[in-house]
């Protein structure tokens, strides 16, 4: 435990922010998420500028991508068609066992209306993600949002395993129903969402929302920044509130990228908010790029999702990535689970990305 109040410590002074993808590129060039995806808030869709980004990761000119990513061409198509696809291999050491992992798919389709208005939908074969009307180009950088589209909070890791996404509740496969304003006035960044909740579908006062907020500093870097998420209760459902708040960001030295967020999170079990809930998470990682398009990732992460003793778990991963040719990147990892009651859980998992 000591061990982790120390990365918060030192994160606290280093917290960074954005993507849903692979913050790690971003922090290599100072940009943020919005500048490779159709998504303001990161994820899901790639824009025109972040294709070429992850498709030519060999032969992009890496020196002007800081200055370039601000520009947001208006291609002379109407429609444009993403996707990403994977197939991973799972091999379980505490069971022995192995298994082959489609992992996420997903199929983007987006319409240009015009230089500021998009429409933008997220398939995969468990059905639509996300589906949003996109109005960006606004003075300062500023856009409104509007449909079903992923939760901004924290750094958005691509991986559903991580105690910062699934442990705190926020997912791939969840997406919520409302709308979303954000503003970049250099060195700014700063978004506000407003949802449904989940709480009872009728009109009425007694109608549950859910508020998001997502903020801080981008520089070259290292960004700053914090996120706070809340539902409100709903006395028909006697569904008590639910409460996320933490820091998070980044930092480059020299070939290094350090990735740290700070969590802590309130479940209310009641209406009356008699009984609470209260958890923690951490998340501090490292990855060094090698050269040739090969990367090596370290990270570890505290969880206690009830603040009880016994109840705490730390998650190590390590592993590798690289892109052997465009367009595909195979990253191999080993995860290593342990809980301070049970056994520990480890085993290797391999994954290829076909992105375009």
């Amino acid at each position: 435990m000591k061990f982790f109040i120390a990365i918060a410590l030192c994160f606290g002074v280093l917290i960074a922010s954005n993507a849903w993808a692979e913050p790690y590129f971003a922090a290599r060039k100072g940009v943020s998420c919005n500048a490779c995806h159709m998504n303001e808030t990161g994820g899901f869709a790639r824009n025109d500028f972040g294709r070429n980004y992850g498709e030519s990761l060999q032969t992009f000119d890496w020196p002007g991508l800081s200055e370039d990513a601000p520009v947001k061409n208006f291609p002379s198509r109407r429609l444009a068609i993403a996707g990403d696809l994977h197939m991973g291999y799972i091999l379980n050491d505490s069971t022995q066992t192995s298994t082959f992992d489609l992992g996420r798919q997903n199929f983007y389709l987006m319409a240009y209306l015009n230089e500021a208005v998009k429409g933008v939908v997220s398939y995969s074969p468990v059905g639509a993600k996300e589906v949003y009307g996109l109005v960006s180009g606004l003075p300062e950088g500023s856009y409104i949002k509007f449909g079903s589209f992923s939760i901004p909070y924290g750094l958005m890791l691509p991986d559903d395993n991580s105690y910062i996404r699934g442990g705190l509740g926020f997912t791939f496969t969840r997406t919520e129903v409302g709308i979303e304003a954000g503003i970049y006035p250099d060195p700014v960044f700063l978004k506000l969402a407003a949802f449904n909740g989940n709480g009872n579908a009728a009109m009425g006062i007694d109608r549950q929302k859910a508020f998001s907020g997502w903020g801080g500093l981008n520089f070259t870097d290292f960004t700053i920044g914090g996120s706070v998420y809340y539902q409100t209760p709903s006395f028909t459902l006697g569904q008590g509130y639910q409460l996320r708040f933490g820091s998070f960001g980044w930092a480059r030295i020299w070939r290094f990228v350090v990735l740290g967020e700070y969590d802590l999170g309130y479940n209310a079990m009641d209406y009356a908010a008699v009984n609470v809930d209260r958890m923690i998470a951490i998340h501090g990682s490292m990855e060094f790029d090698c050269g040739n398009n090969i990367y090596i990732r370290l990270q570890r992460e505290f969880l206690n999702p009830s603040l009880a003793a016994g109840d705490e778990s730390v998650r190590s991963v390590a592993g590798i990535r690289f892109f052997p040719v465009q367009n595909l990147q195979v990253s191999l990892d080993y995860q290593l689970i342990e809980p301070v009651a049970g056994n520990s859980a480890g085993g290797f998992v391999a994954d290829t990305h076909v992105f375009f």
